[in-house]
């Protein structure tokens, strides 16, 4: 009987250990997954800080092609157009973005005005 248990212990050291085995390597192939998709992002946010419009909106078309609810490409991406004028491609950015973030609509409301308001004029 004692021999059966042990057996039904180690047994269950040996899938406890495969379990963490398991976990870690999840957590590991996560962190991995993330680093490579975050080296791959273009910095919308400087290229708007640098004043680099016209490279921001061709970087930000491009990465919505592959990632079409990315935020960030959305946000920075509408603001470059707003500054280039061109109104009707922003206010389609920041109504995607919308749809994707609803709680941040308040933060960038105005610029939905202002789109619609020179499209309008």
């Amino acid at each position: 009987m004692q021999e059966e248990l042990n057996f039904i212990q180690i047994q269950l050291w040996v899938l406890i250990g495969l379990f963490g085995l398991f976990i870690l390597l999840n957590v590991l192939c996560y962190r991995c997954k993330n680093r490579d998709k975050k080296q791959n992002e273009p910095s919308f946010s400087l290229l708007f800080d640098k004043d680099q419009l016209d490279e921001l909106i061709e970087q930000s078309s491009k990465h919505l092609e592959l990632y079409p609810n990315h935020s960030s490409a959305l946000y920075f991406g509408a603001k470059a157009l707003i500054v280039r004028k061109q109104f009707a491609l922003a206010r389609k950015y920041l109504e995607r973005l919308s749809t994707i973030e609803p709680y941040l609509l308040d933060s960038y409301q105005d610029m939905i005005d202002d789109c619609k308001k020179h499209e309008n004029s």
